[in-house]
């Protein structure tokens, strides 16, 4: 699968669940440039933070995607969770509240789309994906 499969397959997974508010891009896909080796960061607003139904719901998503060969979940604050698939894709996430998207601008996030979100999300300037991939 590639990387653009990838994300349209994490976005569509996410999609009709009420639990997530919106979805970014990040690093490299985010911003640009990314290459073939790039690996595929995250930024998923979810509306009760990172529960465990929304691990699951991630988990669910990374494995449409291939077999999950590495999983870790890092219960700093925002949480991260790591996965690796048997094809060697590298997908990160970093999950947040609704009510603290200030370290999605650290993270220097391109718009990926919104899921539900009754706030319209301006992308950066230099973000590549300038439409979403997800609409309410």
């Amino acid at each position: 699968m590639t990387q653009a499969g990838i994300i349209e397959t994490i976005a569509t997974a996410l999609r009709d669940n009420p639990r997530s508010r919106a979805l970014f891009l990040s690093g490299s896909h985010g911003t640009g440039p990314d290459d073939a080796y790039s690996d595929i960061d995250f930024v998923l607003v979810a509306a009760d933070g990172p529960t465990d139904a929304i691990v699951a719901l991630w988990r669910q998503a990374i494995e449409q995607t291939g077999e999950i060969v590495l999983w870790w979940e890092r219960t700093t604050r925002p949480m991260l969770i790591n996965a690796i698939t048997q094809d060697w894709t590298r997908t990160d996430v970093v999950t947040l509240k609704p009510s603290r998207p200030a370290p999605c601008q650290r993270l220097e996030c391109g718009l990926a789309g919104r899921i539900r979100s009754r706030h319209v999300v301006q992308p950066r300037e230099n973000a590549r994906y300038q439409t979403p991939l997800l609409t309410p």
